[in-house]
């Protein structure tokens, strides 16, 4: 069945008026497909990477910090060149304004080392693809230093004195 998985219905309601041919709806659905795998073929590099580099630790090496660190960031760079590929970039969030156009405020901490609304931590990168939003930067938010504390006013008054019997009620004996 045409257009099965891409809400079929949906699909023909939004396609330009060409695609009223007949096939012209299965012509499309075809070549969303190859986008789709092409796409995906892309990505399944870096899980082979990631694949090669898990088996690796099977093989009785023993992998110090430091090459475990410098494998992770080749696979890494390899992941940001294929999202870039796709115009996927990441949001700007650390040092920056906070944006709530771009930004998802998870929490503030209140901080006199930056100006307040500045973006203190990035729990998790936000992307664009193109100029939309894919996802917002999960973000912790500069907040106003609370205000210091005034000393407190020294009491003028003076405490009751305390009753001569010692039990705290008058009248008793």
């Amino acid at each position: 069945r045409v257009g099965r998985g891409l809400g079929g219905v949906a699909l023909l309601r939004l396609a330009p008026p060409a695609l009223g041919r007949p096939g012209a709806l299965r012509a499309l659905a075809g070549r969303v497909a190859v986008h789709r795998e092409a796409v995906l073929r892309d990505f399944l590099e870096v899980a082979d990477n990631l694949e090669r580099a898990k088996a690796s630790f099977g093989e009785g090496k023993q992998a110090d910090a430091a090459s475990v660190r410098e494998g992770v960031e080749l696979v890494l760079r390899q992941f940001r060149s294929k999202l870039e590929r796709y115009q996927v970039k990441p949001v700007e969030a650390l040092g920056q304004a906070f944006d709530p156009r771009y930004h998802e405020a998870i929490a503030q901490t209140p901080t006199a080392d930056v100006k307040p609304g500045s973006i203190l931590h990035e729990l998790q990168k936000g992307y664009l693809i193109g100029e939309k939003l894919l996802r917002p930067a999960m973000v912790v938010v500069a907040a106003p230093p609370p205000a210091p504390a005034e000393p407190a006013a020294a009491s003028t008054r003076e405490d009751p004195p305390a009753p001569a019997n010692g039990s705290g009620k008058e009248g008793e004996d």
